[in-house]
């Protein structure tokens, strides 16, 4: 009673509404098919949907790294206004800049560097103890992971450069 139908199924990176959208009309154009039916309304609205997310999660991520910024170079900050005097009497017996801005860069990658590795570690060993039956988790790769970490270190140098350049004047 039914008519002859074949399933497809496709990898996820073309599943969207464009590559669908010009396999039904390559289709279409068949003599032997009469008929292609999936699901457009729903892929659309799951393209949306992903792209709403990417945006909120790009502007969540953007905020995260601008607070991680101010809060590293205010404590940064703090830190050298408390050592003001100390600084003074080095620069008065001749340190470089350079000499004395070192131990806040260095201060800045470990906290931002040490903070990443930190964070990653916990996530694996999470990742050990944890599983989920019903949620696929995907993590990136090591590659990934190792820029990451030495983003994150970049912008505690960033952090510890600001945080110090005001004395260093």
């Amino acid at each position: 009673p039914l008519p002859r139908s074949f399933i497809l199924r496709f990898t996820p990176e073309y599943l969207n509404t464009e590559d669908l959208a010009a396999l039904e009309q390559q289709f279409s154009q068949m003599p032997q098919i009469t008929n292609v039916v999936y699901s457009k309304n729903w892929l659309a609205k799951t393209e949306q949907t992903r792209t709403i997310i990417q945006r909120f999660g790009m502007a969540l991520g953007l905020f995260i790294l601008l607070t991680a910024l101010i809060s590293t170079v205010n404590s940064l900050r703090l830190m050298t206004r408390a050592r003001t005097v100390g600084f003074r009497q080095m620069r008065l017996l001749g340190a470089g800049r350079l000499f004395l801005a070192a131990p806040y860069l260095i201060e800045g990658l470990l906290i931002g560097g040490l903070s990443a590795i930190l964070g990653w570690v916990m996530i694996w060993y999470g990742r050990t103890q944890f599983s989920l039956s019903q949620i696929e988790i995907v993590y990136p790769p090591l590659q990934e992971i190792v820029i990451f970490c030495s983003a994150t270190a970049l912008l505690g140098i960033i952090s510890g450069y600001l945080g110090i350049r005001k004395m260093l004047r």
